[in-house]
């Protein structure tokens, strides 16, 4: 069975926990401002709210309602 030949340090350790953290943080990217309504949306995503994207609509409103009706 496979056995460490050496300790790892203390920072090591916390070098590798702090990536882990910083990926996990990422995975849920920033939060941006929308440029046609000014809510908090994630970044590169259609905005939920008023259904535009890098200026364009891209989503209806109506259609938005009736499919969460």
């Amino acid at each position: 069975m496979a056995n460490p030949k050496k300790k790892i340090t203390h920072s090591r350790k916390g070098n590798r926990y702090s990536k882990v953290k910083l990926a996990f943080v990422r995975n849920f990217g920033g939060l941006v401002r929308c440029a046609h309504c000014n809510k908090l949306i994630r970044s590169h995503h259609v905005c939920m709210y008023c259904g535009y994207y890098d200026g364009k609509l891209i989503v209806k409103q109506e259609e938005k309602k009736k499919a969460s009706a």
